[in-house]
């Protein structure tokens, strides 16, 4: 095969590692170097299917195979292998969205190569956890992550509140605001979305703590909060 035509599995690997939710969110993390690398690893495989996809259209139907063949304004060697093989990193991207999860598949990639950050925060989404956020400014959220945090889209995550409030001179953690309180009462006068308004988001690039939150941890070590929030 003419090095040349070699572009299309190559295109048709990366096409299908950046674009299959099984296989995307991985490829966002990592180095390019190692992109590429599996790019040619899938290109080679999308190149044997094609390969195989040929052999098997001109056995069973050479006369088809040939009209194909003829109709390729490129009669080069190989160029249509190389050009299904481009096709199929497409179908098959496509095809197994179908088919996959799209929260499973990012879990997945935040299991496997996600930093500790996004680490707790797919604990906490899954286990419908409080997570204690810091920031900068030494502002603190307490509240749940709504989603996982998405490498495509930015350094950012959602966060419904429960309680906020600041870090004071001694670091301890005073809270002045209660969002609980406020969604029940949304929720009493009827109102269709009872969060709307509240949610935050969070650049990452801003948060300098972050834990898991749990009442019972902290009345032992800071003032008593009200305990019928969140409850």
């Amino acid at each position: 095969m003419p090095f040349n035509l070699l572009l299309f599995p190559l295109v048709g690997g990366y096409y299908l590692l950046i674009t299959s939710r099984f296989t995307k969110y991985i490829h966002q993390r990592i180095d390019r170097q190692r992109l590429i690398f599996n790019a040619i690893l899938a290109g080679i495989f999308l190149l044997v299917l094609a390969t195989v996809g040929v052999r098997v259209l001109k056995i069973s139907f050479p006369e088809w195979a040939q009209s194909i063949r003829d109709s390729f304004p490129l009669q080069l060697p190989y160029t249509g292998t190389a050009i299904l093989s481009f096709l199929l990193g497409i179908i098959i991207a496509h095809i197994s969205n179908l088919f996959i999860d799209d929260t499973k598949a990012l879990s997945r990639s935040i299991r496997f190569i996600g930093n500790e950050l996004e680490q707790l925060v797919r604990s906490a989404f899954f286990n419908t956890a409080l997570i204690s956020f810091t920031m900068k400014s030494g502002k603190v959220y307490v509240g749940w992550p709504l989603s996982l945090p998405r490498p495509s889209r930015g350094s950012y995550l959602s966060v419904l509140p429960l309680i906020s409030g600041y870090r004071d001179e001694t670091q301890d953690i005073v809270f002045t605001t209660e969002y609980w309180d406020l969604y029940q009462e949304r929720q009493l006068g009827g109102e269709d979305d009872i969060y709307a308004g509240f949610l935050l988001v969070l650049s990452v690039d801003e948060i300098t703590h972050a834990s898991l939150f749990d009442f019972d941890v902290y009345e032992r070590f800071n003032q008593t909060p009200d305990r019928n929030i969140g409850t």
